[in-house]
């Protein structure tokens, strides 16, 4: 009778715990499969946020040509121009949102987000 391959494999907890595990060849190939695949979705999920993250907006009627997504503000947060410019004039300690200005108002996806938080906060 012939044995099945043993492969350990040991993980490190918290609190300096460790925890390790014998498998049979089979379930050591599903087990890296599996650790493969959420990896690679997790590095996937992470890139794609880190694209988010680099996007702007504007105050501009127009959006952007060739840009996958539509970069104007309002689209963005779904308020009206005369919403938004009470706050894009407004300092952020005060609840502005963080912009450029320029000729018209520039705004990150980071600063979109920050805002949107505090005004959930506020509410509370």
């Amino acid at each position: 009778m012939q044995t099945a391959n043993v492969h350990a494999l040991t993980v490190q907890l918290p609190f300096d715990q460790i925890l390790n595990v014998h498998l049979t060849e089979a379930a050591a190939v599903r087990v890296w499969t599996e650790v493969a695949v959420a990896k690679a979705q997790a590095q996937a999920a992470a890139e794609a946020e880190q694209a988010a993250l680099m996007r702007r907006y504007h105050t501009k009627p127009e959006r952007t040509p060739g840009l996958d997504y539509d970069d104007r503000l309002t689209v963005r947060t779904g308020r009206s121009l005369k919403y938004l410019y009470k706050f894009l004039a407004l300092p952020e300690s005060k609840g502005g949102l963080r912009n450029d200005k320029g000729s018209y108002y520039v705004v990150t996806e980071l600063a979109v987000r920050e805002w949107q938080r505090d005004i959930k906060k506020a509410r509370k």
